[in-house]
């Protein structure tokens, strides 16, 4: 755990400890599940906060859907890139993706390990080709399989999107998918090119927000309260 208050200060945890239990003989461990990030994940990290990115460009949240009584874990697509190669594709906000095709054979999200490896699977690098199935949901409710190959390539994620409410042209919707490092800079855009409008009122819209960067969050938060 990390502590401060803008000032130096000595932080103590008195916590029991048990023969025979719970870390007994070894030092006390304030985060016994933390992991550590490879040097290939941490650059990736930090090349997300800056919004820099290699992939398809979609911004999606993590989601289960039961079909015909089997579970399948799926990215709900919330958000396509308008500058990355997703857009161009044949995928639409709400298809789930399902699958990724790994030397020839698609497999699912669960035969990958999970959300965290299927989401390496997906990235890849530039000028490589990411081939996805999608589920598609119809009109009566089934759900159509689309397959999409997209080639990779370096993109700038969009982490705020923004329009004007359809039903009142005081209100304007900002959304934020998450808080990368420019973040606090496309917010202030968004808002004063509301305002520019004549929207007086705001929704600021974060479902499905991923989270990131706590000094972009905290720049945001700042704007609003000052």
């Amino acid at each position: 755990g990390a502590y401060g208050d803008g000032g130096c200060h000595l932080h103590f945890h008195l916590v029991p400890k048990y023969k025979g239990e719970y870390e007994w003989g070894t030092p006390f461990a304030m985060n016994p599940g933390k992991t550590y990030l490879t040097e290939e994940e941490y650059a990736a990290q930090m090349s997300d906060n800056l919004g820099e990115n290699v992939g398809i460009g979609v911004s999606f949240a993590q989601e289960s859907v039961v079909i015909s009584g089997q579970e399948w874990l799926t990215y709900n697509i919330i958000a396509i890139f308008k500058n990355a190669p997703a857009a161009s594709s044949n995928l639409r906000v709400g298809d789930r993706i399902y699958a990724v095709q790994v030397d020839g054979v698609f497999k699912s999200i669960a035969e990958l390990g999970g959300y965290n490896q299927a989401l390496a699977t997906i990235r890849g690098e530039a000028g490589t080709t990411a081939t996805l199935l999608a589920l598609r949901e119809t009109d009566n409710g089934e759900y159509e399989i689309i397959e999409s190959s997209i080639v990779r390539a370096a993109y700038t994620s969009e982490s705020v999107t923004y329009k004007v409410s359809e039903t009142d042209s005081k209100v304007g919707i900002v959304h934020l998918s998450e808080f990368d490092l420019q973040t606090p800079k496309l917010f202030k855009e968004a808002v004063l090119a509301l305002q520019a409008k004549g929207v007086e009122y705001f929704i600021f819209d974060v479902r499905y927000n991923l989270g990131g960067d706590i000094q972009s969050v905290r720049a945001v938060l700042s704007y609003l309260l000052d």
